[in-house]
């Protein structure tokens, strides 16, 4: 029990790990990909405002849709703590030696 608590604890720190260290490549794969959107050869020369917010809408979504899975790598932990919790209530405390009494 207590190897599956690590486990879940070290691949909950690795998921939770992994999404901030790849949000901001996402981000500028984002960006770049409606700069050519945005700037091709059929592109227009100004934007309505219903242009840009709906862009920036697309791209709010696509970020929500990448960051909710921050949240699996939490729960693999707190599953993990809880696990480690409940193995070391079940082990026994090792019973003390007797001492030797000295009159």
């Amino acid at each position: 029990m207590r190897i599956v608590g690590y486990s879940l604890l070290i691949v909950g720190f690795l998921w939770t790990a992994y999404v901030p260290l790849t949000v901001g490549p996402l981000l500028r794969a984002m960006e770049s990909a409606y700069v050519r959107e945005l700037s091709g050869p059929g592109a227009q020369q100004s934007y309505s405002a219903k242009d840009v917010i709906s862009a920036r809408m697309y791209g709010a979504d696509d970020f929500s849709r990448f960051s909710r899975l921050g949240g699996i790598g939490a729960l693999l932990m707190l599953a993990g703590g809880v696990l480690l919790d409940r193995a070391g209530r079940r082990t026994p405390a090792a019973p003390k030696p007797p001492s030797a009494a000295t009159p």
